[in-house]
């Protein structure tokens, strides 16, 4: 099995339980210290650092998939970005 046959699979159940808990939430402060977000979001962010390199080549000959995943990426800065 490839390395990154399930990472999409992941941040989507990443994303649905992050959507979750932040319903629970009052406001962005509140989504900001919980510990449960917070790893949500850094294992999200790990798994967007990890599909990045392999998305930019794959889409490379695609520039409007590209653009997309470009305009993705300007909204969450990877740690090497910042």
């Amino acid at each position: 099995m490839m390395k990154h046959e399930n990472i999409v699979g992941e941040l989507e159940r990443i994303v649905a339980e992050a959507d979750r808990i932040a319903a629970t939430k009052a406001d962005e402060v509140e989504m900001e210290e919980d510990p449960q977000l917070v790893a949500l979001m850094e294992r999200a962010t790990q798994i967007i650092e990890e599909l990045d390199p392999l998305v930019r080549e794959t889409w490379r000959i695609y520039p409007d998939k590209l653009a997309a995943w470009n305009k993705i990426c300007e909204a969450y800065p990877l740690d090497d970005e910042e």
